[in-house]
């Protein structure tokens, strides 16, 4: 069987589950498309309202506005992260290179390393408003959660302002396709 083959069945299955009442199906056909759809991998940290770190990986980051610097962050509701970003609260993207393939899979809980030992991993430092901003990063934006999050199903979508950036070193950024760290640039 051919590949265009295979890719046109898979589009049909894909379209049927969709258009069905199949929600397992679509799910399914869902998170196999977005694995093929390439992230950038940022480190997101937080202090809880008892000062205690908590990190995050997240690919789904993106700017979304210039005047004023703004932008978006989407964490799983049921993550550590993403239980404490409210409005007031500071935080840090930290967007990793590709020396942090080690960091990136213990924030993004593909080890087991405890939440309470994951900044043991990296040079982490306080950044302007004490929130952990990681020391190598290619660049650090510190964020203030602008408003409400907007929740829907398993996640939430931050909106931060962004009150300092702290470029690094340039280097080869890290990426996230099909399960797979990746090393873009």
């Amino acid at each position: 069987m051919t590949t265009q083959l295979r890719e046109a069945e898979a589009k049909v299955e894909v379209q049927a589950a969709l258009g069905g009442h199949d929600s397992l199906a679509a799910e399914i056909a869902f998170k196999h498309g977005m694995r093929r759809l390439v992230g950038g991998v940022a480190a997101i940290a937080v202090l809880d309202d008892n000062g205690v770190r908590l990190g995050a990986a997240a690919s789904a980051v993106c700017s979304l506005s210039a005047t004023p610097p703004t932008l978006i962050v989407c964490l799983n509701l049921q993550g550590s992260v993403g239980r404490v970003l409210r409005p007031g609260r500071a935080f840090s993207v930290n967007v990793l290179g590709e020396r942090h393939v080690e960091l990136a899979r213990v924030f993004g809980g593909m080890t087991n390393t405890p939440s309470s030992a994951r900044f043991a991993h990296g040079a982490w430092i306080d950044g302007a408003q004490g929130t952990p901003v990681l020391a190598d990063a290619l660049v650090t934006f510190e964020c203030v959660v602008a408003r409400e999050s907007v929740t829907y199903a398993t996640h939430m979508i931050a909106i931060g302002n962004v009150v300092a950036v702290t470029l690094g070193e340039s280097g080869a950024a890290l990426s996230y396709r099909e399960g797979a760290f990746l090393s873009v640039g």
